[in-house]
């Protein structure tokens, strides 16, 4: 019997004896998902059809909590994963397990935990489902508070792998020292932080002076003074060598600031942030999303229309140099623009390149130096306006250019395209909502103009039910990506029901995307927590 097993006896033994006495101890928490897919055949779409035509993930996570003491587990199952997940994802078993210690100044945890040092930008360790994302650390990781102005965290392990771990082994260290309050100083914040990650696993091919393990070390600073802030934080990845490239000196850089303000109804955002060489992976054959180390989410608007979403930039970790702007602008109610209910004005604009080859044989780039070939350019105002306590409305414009072949390879031209957008919301008695949308993007590259519609109904607590549709109006196929189905929620449960066809492309949650293809079906999901 392995540690891992022993570990999971442990915490189910715990959760049966201490719920007995739940009541009077301890509390038991958890939370139930599932999704389920049936597909069918689409001679339309060519959408590719599992053998088994059904598709299921679902996830089930219960954590007690007595006194000073929590401990939990996961069960996951994948019979059969949804198309678009990685193959790995397969079977079932219960993962997740973890004992906890926690007090006012320290945090001890042994089993499986998440952690972040600074922005994320040296290590982050998440769940995503939606994206089949599960990069928790098997191991130990500790958190110690001794004053109020110093916060230290410390995690040695392994990252998890689908049902297994990696084989290689994560060591770091993160420290935040508080200057504004161990100097009392009043309305601003100063903080100063950095970090150590080491990565190690055991090299046994043959090439000489290959790195085993790599290091990588961050600094970082977080100012704010009353309606101004300013966070920056500088990253540096030691050797660290690819199978791909084993001779090769892979030393990787970041540079990340942020700074923003707000006040009176106006806010402003600037983010630049440089990368080199920053894919960081637990195990150096490692591809895709899975043992990522560290996390490198697009920095561009996360946009909700859903043929914007075709055109989504990809963060390109071992070379990129960009920024993003951000204006919020709130006009009071009673002024010229504002009218009776104020009108809400958001501009956002981006722009990233590649960085400037030093060695066009190795494709060694110059950290900090623009390249030429513009990867990702983005402009677009969004204006919300509500004109009655039953009328509200908005509007929505955008430029995108995209270098498909860049992003998502192939031979492909720059993709100039233009978006329009404009949503409607009527109350037509309390608690019904009847909500219409309509998009238009054209282009004259890839697939060229499409058209979207959506019409939404909504009775308040907790129904809806909608109908949309997706249609490649300029492409030679013509293809209707129609849609219709409802939720159901009450309290803490969730019910969602749909029918439809789902275009191939990118999903994207949080700045980091994955592949899904085409697929037609039944979309079944449920969620609950208690």
């Amino acid at each position: 019997m392995n540690k891992r097993q022993i570990l999971l006896g442990l915490i189910i033994l715990s959760l049966c004896h201490m719920g007995k006495a739940q009541d009077k101890k301890g509390k038991l928490s958890g939370s139930f998902e599932t999704i389920n897919q049936i597909y069918e055949k689409d001679n339309k779409t060519k959408a590719i059809v599992p053998d088994d035509k059904f598709g299921s993930n679902s996830y089930l996570k219960l954590d007690y909590y007595i006194g000073k003491l929590s401990m939990g587990l996961q069960y996951e199952a994948y019979l059969p994963r949804l198309v678009g997940y990685d193959i790995r994802h397969k079977d079932q078993k219960i993962e997740g397990r973890y004992l906890k210690y926690q007090d006012e100044t320290l945090e001890i945890t042994v089993g499986n935990f998440y952690e972040q040092f600074g922005s994320g930008l040296i290590f982050r360790s998440y769940e995503n489902r939606e994206l089949g994302i599960n990069n928790a650390i098997e191991g130990v990781g500790v958190r110690f508070n001794p004053t109020d102005y110093l916060n230290l965290k410390a995690i040695y392990g392994k990252q998890r792998e689908f049902f297994e771990v990696s084989d290689g082994i994560l060591r770091g260290l993160d420290g935040t020292f508080d200057l504004a309050q161990y100097f009392d100083l009043n309305e601003s914040h100063l903080n100063v932080g950095g970090s150590w990650l080491s990565k190690y696993e055991t090299y046994t091919g043959a090439q000489e002076d290959f790195p085993s393990q790599v290091n990588a070390y961050s600094a970082r600073l977080d100012l704010g003074i009353k309606s101004w802030s300013l966070n920056t934080e500088f990253v540096q990845k030691k050797d660290d060598r690819r199978i791909e490239s084993p001779n090769r000196d892979i030393t990787g850089h970041a540079l990340l600031v942020n700074s923003s303000f707000a006040k009176s109804g106006l806010g402003m955002n600037v983010t630049f942030r440089a990368l080199k060489e920053m894919s960081f992976y637990n195990e150096r054959a490692a591809s895709g999303l899975n043992l990522l180390v560290n996390y490198l989410p697009a920095i561009t608007k996360q946009h909700k229309y859903s043929l914007l979403n075709i055109y989504t930039y990809i963060t390109q970790a071992n070379g990129e140099m960009g920024a993003q702007f951000d204006l919020y602008k709130k006009f009071k109610k009673g002024s010229l623009l504002g009218g009776k209910y104020g009108t809400k004005l958001e501009v956002n604009m981006s722009a990233y390149n590649d960085l400037e080859l030093k060695n066009t044989v190795t494709k060694e780039s110059e950290f900090l130096k623009l390249g030429d070939s513009k990867l990702y350019r983005d402009f677009n105002i969004n204006l919300s306006k509500k004109f009655s306590k039953s009328l509200k409305t908005k509007l929505a414009y955008a430029h995108i250019n995209y270098n498909k072949s860049k992003l998502q390879g192939g031979d492909s031209p720059i993709v100039k395209s233009n978006f329009l957008a404009g949503e409607i919301e009527f109350k037509l008695k309390p608690k019904h909502v009847l909500r219409a949308e309509l998009q238009h993007l054209w282009t004259k590259q890839d697939k060229k103009n499409w058209m979207a519609g959506l019409l939404e109904y909504s009775i308040a607590p907790g129904f809806s039910m909608f109908v949309s549709d997706q249609y490649n109006y300029g492409d030679k196929d013509k293809i209707h990506y129609f849609s219709g189905g409802f939720g159901w929620a009450k309290d803490s449960k969730n019910l969602q029901i749909a029918y439809g066809r789902n275009r191939e492309g990118l999903n994207c949650s949080g700045g980091v995307c994955r592949f899904v293809p085409a697929y037609t079906g039944l979309n079944i999901s449920f969620s609950t927590s208690f």
